[in-house]
Formats: C-alpha cells, sequence, structure tokens
C-alpha cells in the first residue's frame, strides 16, 4: 500500500472514531456506496447523515490492522427508534 493511501486511511479511520462527518466526506467519493460490516449500505450522503445523528460510534482499531476491501474499524450501531 502507498505511503499517501495509507495517510489517507489513517485520516479517514482517525475521523470516523471522532465522529468527524465533515472530514469523512471530504475523503469520500461523492459517488461512494459505503457497505457496512452488518449487510446495510448507505450512499456518501445517507451515511454522513447518519454519522452526523450519532448513528454509528467507532471504536479505535489497534495497528497493524489487517486491511482488505471489505472491512471498516468495529462499529456499533444504535437500533432505530420504532415509529
Amino acid at each position: 500500500m502507498s505511503e499517501e493511501l495509507r495517510e489517507i486511511e489513517t485520516a479517514f479511520y482517525g475521523a470516523m472514531q471522532r465522529g468527524d462527518a465533515d472530514a469523512m466526506a471530504q475523503l469520500m467519493a461523492d459517488d461512494c456506496t459505503y457497505i457496512h460490516s452488518f449487510g446495510s449500505r448507505d450512499t456518501r450522503d445517507s451515511y454522513i447523515e447518519r454519522v452526523r445523528a450519532g448513528f454509528f460510534v467507532y471504536r479505535p482499531c489497534a495497528r497493524p490492522c489487517r486491511v482488505s476491501t471489505c472491512c471498516a474499524p468495529p462499529v456499533s450501531a444504535r437500533p432505530t427508534p420504532s415509529t
């Protein structure tokens, strides 16, 4: 993995752990589809909205992590209230 890509990944994971939706949005492509480890998927905009709403709480990921294209740092998702 290139050093530049590693820096971007580190910045994204840091933004996730801080809940910094603005920083995350800047690092994501406009046409990004985010597929969660629990099978749900979001567009970039719907994902960022859920981050802003506090739906996701990301925990630190010890480095070095084994990186693949199908995983993200550990996450806790709060259940959506029934309406």
